[in-house]
């Protein structure tokens, strides 16, 4: 025993199976295991302490039994106490045998002592009292004896009709073979084979067993048997236990005997049985419902007495309350009804055939499991228990509660049974026959099952059958609308709802000058309702009322149209905070905008991971929020504010990502900081985009010629935009125009490259023209100086190494903005962008001295490159000897250029994705799992486990995903990434299978990439025009709101928005 609880204790500490192990050894101790838990260094079984030597259960027994406080109770005493209390393996036999052994306990005693066992001796000293009622022992001997009786009597009737005992069997007047056995040939014939179900005994030359089909009645009493000239009993109860091939042949050649209701009365009983007992029941029940006086208020019976003739008046009491004649059908909530269809299966799943057919099986498929109300009151047993609603719901590790689908209510037994255990499963547990009734334990047992691999692959298997289902089905939904005076106006507030919604997507202007219709400049939503009314018989209609002075009301003012933006932006905001709060998990993405006013405005965008069956990353914009302080405290308070007025819970956030300002990816005093002291779940992820751009910077920062080049850039943009005549001289000898430099986006300078680095002839025949055109000394020497700029082989060098650097980052920038872009994914991508750019490091610059050769050869000039005056620095001491000289050129600009510039971005890129990187160590176990090995598999699962706990709460449990990881079926790709997997799942409708894996999948997903999302400059630009300068702050949110997520607007109802605007106007 010791060695076994070794074992299971080092199993469920470490998870390490012991040596020698084979696969079904190790299942077994895995489910084993699944019944103990480990606490505080402490093995359980359930609610019980395990004990691990049988000296310690010694020392336990006789502190139970043998002290003065155990006072050498009696067996069924002492084994309970130690049963309710502990646990070993054979601890029921054990302590029998120890209470045996007792010497007080079985020294026989004349008269009781007081040192001596009381109970001992009363068990044998004193006869137990006479029972006035047989117990249920008794009972159970007596039916067993009437029935050994009744079984005799029929054969003994069977024989005094048959022939002698080696007589060929007879026929009876009817043609049925008589019975020539004996009677103890029929009592004592040993049976000689079973059947392949186990249950019916045959004979050697037996193949098929008998089966007799009864139909179903409502009394359960035993018919008699028949009177025919048939020699043996119609019911098989009677029959004999052993059948001989006399009898057998008898029973075959009459067939399964049809029983009709008329063979029931002839059955008389001393008392009603239980079928009864129930009937009369119902009966009483139903009568006195009918018994029952209904109270009608008393404008219903002034109703009736007015509508009604005076002979079907409804008589009243004398107190002037009416009376029913006749009660009303009633329906009780508790039980629910069966409807009258051609369904051959009842609602209740006590009510089911034992044997399922595929037809049966999938019409409860279809019709699914019945859900009980949740008001509905459980009847209590004798014990004062009951089933309760929690039982119908799972708590996960993180507090989240999952229903079980699969859990039904059978109303006849009081019993929860297994909806797909029972439909798809062959054994004999309380689940699946008679229903869990054991509710002190229930919510043990349902824990159980619910980890049990039967019933996992069951429900796996109902999942599946139900998808295929309902794939075959087709929905066709119609809707018909009646306009009358309500609805007109309903119908015309959906149109002008329709109109708003258009304007603001398109980030248009609603008003104009004037408010008046069909005038020239009564703005964009006037001239929409005018378009509209040429085509729509409601909005004509409108039109012409409010031309015509018919009506007052108009809503086409500006004030109606205030309210209907503040409106829809609000129903958006609600719908995506419902969303939001489905999801459960979130992250928070933070970025500054300033708006025409030169006002700092705080974008506010929340991404989730949808819950339905397709899930899909989503990034929903919330808003400007105006802040007076920009500090990391004032901003996180800010925040934190507005969540808690859209009543979104902090403690579920996973994420956040802000640019790399100082006052939001702090440290100490950053908003980053001050949310992870509220919420150390709430993992911080740089921006990708803001980091690459910030390596770039570094890059071109290293070295002067670096920056020089960038400078000869701009100034051949400057120089040929500032003239028309100088543009259209530049598109006549290129194709690819020069574009402008930007300051903050580095990567999108490789735009302004590309002319260069494939047209570069072109662009220095341009500059010679315009040399030779202009009459401007100083534009006539700045194109002299960029013409021979651009034609050395240094700058040609240089432009070839730039647009290499940059092109590779510009399309890992454009990757890593994508919205659903994952944190593997784009730690995966900059490590092929660092190995990219070592391997450019080796053999990169050799390369570029070739295409700039080439760009030579095509230009006509010559291939030099000319040493630069070396720069004098100061020396700090004397001693200090100076930089040796570089005489080669070409070396020069191969050491301070392309390897500092290289090797800056290098370095930059291990450095500043540093943090990214530790997030991915977190979760890169959801995308190499399969290659993991199996002690690695637990470590990273126990890892990112103890990463989402806080405050003794977790989101889920390491040691349970990583056996979810392990049981995962194969997969039909090998490179799942997260949200494939998550789709995979949802869509074989896994997760009750696989919940932590499930939780895990959404945390991961949630997780940003980047904030280039939420930087809408472009959207408050538009938006916020100059003309537009004196828009408000509520009415700038509302419609950014609508321009940035128009998917959630086109869902929005339009009878939801005309409702809060009457809500709240109260018009």
């Amino acid at each position: 025993m010791e060695n076994k609880w070794e074992e299971l204790f080092t199993f469920l500490s470490v998870g390490a199976y012991p040596p020698g192990y084979d696969k079904s050894q190790r299942l077994s101790l895995r489910r084993y295991a699944s019944k103990f838990t480990l606490q505080e260094g402490q093995l359980f079984f359930g609610t019980r302490r395990a004990i691990r030597t049988k000296e310690e259960a010694r020392m336990l027994f006789k502190e139970f039994h043998s002290s003065p406080l155990g006072g050498h109770t009696g067996v069924l005493k002492t084994r309970s106490a130690m049963c309710s209390r502990f646990y070993w393996h054979g601890m029921t036999v054990d302590v029998d045998n120890w209470v045996l052994e007792c010497g007080k306990c079985q020294k026989p005693l004349t008269a009781p002592q007081p040192s001596q066992c009381i109970t001992c001796q009363q068990e044998e000293q004193y006869p137990k009292a006479k029972r006035k009622k047989p117990s249920g022992a008794q009972y159970r001997k007596r039916r067993k004896e009437e029935e050994e009786r009744r079984r005799r009597e029929a054969i003994l009737k069977y024989l005094e009709s048959s022939s002698t005992a080696d007589e060929v069997p007879s026929t009876s007047s009817s043609g049925v073979p008589v019975c020539s056995e004996s009677l103890d040939e029929m009592m004592h014939r040993p049976a000689a084979s079973y059947s392949a179900d186990g249950n019916t005994r045959l004979t050697t030359d037996s193949t098929l067993p008998v089966y007799s089909d009864v139909t179903e009645t409502s009394s359960p009493v035993l018919p008699v048997e028949v009177k025919t000239d048939e020699p043996s009993a119609a019911d098989p109860a009677d029959w004999p236990s052993y059948l001989g091939d006399t009898v057998r042949t008898v029973i075959v050649g009459r067939g399964p005997y049809q029983w009709q209701q008329d063979d029931y009365s002839k059955m008389k009983r001393k008392k009603p049985s239980g079928a009864q007992y129930r009937k009369r029941r119902k009966e009483e029940e139903e009568r006195r419902k009918r018994a029952v006086i209904y109270i009608i208020p008393e404008a219903i019976l002034k109703y009736l007495v007015s509508s009604s003739t005076a002979d079907e008046v409804p008589s009243t009491s004398s107190s002037g309350v009416l009376v029913c004649s006749e009660a009303p059908e009633i329906s009780s909530s508790a039980f629910p009804v069966e409807m009258q269809t051609d369904e051959p299966c009842p609602a209740d799943p006590a009510d089911w055939p034992s044997p399922l057919n595929d037809t049966v099986r999938t019409e409860l498929v279809l019709r699914g499991p019945y859900q009980v109300p949740p008001d509905f009151v459980f009847p209590k047993r004798d014990g004062a228990r009951s089933c309760q609603h929690l039982y119908f719901f799972r708590t996960l590790k993180n507090c989240e509660k999952v229903k079980r689908n699969w859990l039904i209510y059978s109303y006849k037994n009081n019993s929860l049974f297994c909806f797909c255990c029972k439909l798809f499963s062959t054994k004999t547990i309380h689940l699946i026959n008679g229903g869990l009734t054991d509710w002190k334990n229930a919510t043990t047992l349902l824990n159980s099952h619910d980890r049990s691999p039967d019933h996992l692959r069951h429900l796996a298997s109902w999942k599946e059958f139900e998808l295929r289902l309902k794939a075959a089905e087709a929905v066709d939904k119609q809707e018909m609308t009646v306009l009358d005076d309500e609805k007109r106006w309903r119908a015309v507030l959906a149109r002008l709802i329709a109109i708003v919604q258009s304007l603001a997507v398109r980030n248009m202007a609603l008003r104009g000058d004037t408010e008046k219709l069909y005038c020239p400049s009564n703005g964009n939503f006037l001239k929409e309702v005018e378009l509209l009314a040429q085509f729509d018989p409601i909005m004509k209609d409108h039109v012409h009322r409010v031309k015509s002075e018919y009506s007052h009301l108009s809503y086409l003012g500006k004030h109606i149209q205030n309210e209907l933006v503040e409106c829809i932006g609000a129903k958006v905001l609600a719908t995506v905070v419902q969303e939001i709060k489905q999801s459960k998990y979130f992250s928070l993405i933070l970025g500054c905008t300033p708006d025409v006013n030169h006002t700092e405005h705080l974008s506010v965008l929340i991404r989730i991971v949808t819950l339905g069956e397709d899930p899909q990353v989503k990034e929903h914009f919330m808003g400007f929020l105006e802040a007076d302080e920009f500090t990391g405290q004032s901003l996180a308070t800010l925040i934190l504010q507005r969540l808690d007025d859209w009543q979104i819970s902090f403690d579920d956030c996973r994420g956040q990502s802000y640019d790399n300002g100082a006052n939001m990816r702090g440290k100490s005093q950053g908003v980053q900081a001050t949310l992870l002291q509220k919420n150390p779940r709430a993992f911080f992820v740089p921006c990708g985009a803001h980091t690459l751009n910030l390596v770039v910077a570094d890059a071109a920062k290293s070295s002067n010629d670096a920056m020089g080049f960038l400078g000869v850039l701009q100034k051949l943009y400057s120089l040929f935009s500032a003239s028309t005549q100088r543009w259209a001289i530049l598109a006549k000898h290129v194709t690819i125009t020069l574009k402008m430099w930007s300051e903050t986006r580095w990567e999108n300078r490789v735009e302004a490259l590309k002319p260069l680095r494939y047209e570069m002839s072109g662009v220095r025949e341009a500059l010679l023209e315009v040399r030779g055109q202009t009459k401007d000394p100083v534009i006539k020497v700045e194109a002299q100086f960029l013409a021979e700029e651009v034609g050395s082989f240094r700058f040609l060098l240089c432009t070839v190494i730039w647009y290499d650097i940059l092109n590779e980052i510009q399309h890992l920038n454009k990757v890593l903005q994508s919205e659903t872009m994952q944190v593997s994914v784009a730690v995966n991508l900059l490590n092929h962008a660092e190995v990219a750019l070592q391997n450019y490091r080796a053999t990169g610059f050799v390369a570029a001295q070739s295409s700039a050769k080439d760009m030579c050869e095509e230009m006509n000039v010559e291939e030099v490159l000319t040493l630069k005056r070396l720069r004098s620095t100061d020396r700090l001491s004397s001693y200090e000897s100076p930089d040796e000289p570089e005489h080669d050129a070409l070396k020069n600009l191969e050491v301070n250029f392309f390897n500092m510039v290289v090797d800056s971005a290098i370095f930059a890129v291990k450095e500043r994705f540093q943090t990214l990187g530790d997030v991915e160590n977190k979760f890169g176990i959801l995308s190499n799992f399969q290659s993991l090995p199996h002690q690695d598999l637990i470590e990273q699962a126990e890892a990112l486990g103890h990463a989402l706990s806080c405050g003794g709460q977790s989101d889920l449990d390491g040691r349970e995903l990583a056996q979810e990881l392990r049981d995962l079926p194969d997969l039909p790709s090998q490179t799942f990434m997260a949200l494939e997997l998550l789709k995979f799942i949802q869509a074989k409708q896994l997760s009750e299978i696989y919940p932590n894996l499930w939780v895990a999948l959404r945390i991961a997903l949630t997780l940003p990439v980047t904030v280039a999302s939420v930087e809408s400059f472009s959207k408050s630009k538009l938006i916020k025009t100059y003309l537009r300068s004196t828009m408000c702050q509520e009415r700038l949110s509302s419609l950014a709101v609508m321009s940035i997520n128009p998917d959630v607007v086109g869902r929005i109802s339009c009878d939801d928005v005309i409702e809060d605007l009457v809500g709240g106007c109260q018009r």
